[in-house]
């Protein structure tokens, strides 16, 4: 029919492999995708064993958080005013024997 693409077919893997890259590229890629699952896996391992540890850790300063809340709460200050001016208080001076 006119217009139309004629119709292909897929080729076969044993095609493809010999087609893209010669009799020892099928061999080639199974190492590959071999090397890379195995490493894609290690990756998702270690991600896992991350986050086991960050959800520890949260669990335990969340605890600590709690703690630390409740007696700040509890500490008072002098009359209420704070400041960030040094305590007035009678210094010797190395000065005052001249």
């Amino acid at each position: 029919m006119p217009g139309r693409s004629p119709r292909r077919s897929t080729p076969q893997p044993a095609t493809c492999r010999t087609c893209w890259g010669g009799s020892d590229s099928g061999p080639a890629f199974d190492a590959y995708a071999t090397a890379w699952e195995a490493d894609a896996k290690t990756l998702t391992d270690a991600l896992h064993e991350l986050a086991d540890k960050i959800r520890a850790s949260k669990g335990a300063y969340g605890g600590s958080d709690g703690l630390v809340s409740t007696q700040a709460a509890r500490v008072r200050v002098g009359d209420g005013t704070v400041s960030t001016m040094p305590a007035y208080a009678e210094r010797p001076s190395a000065l005052a024997s001249y």
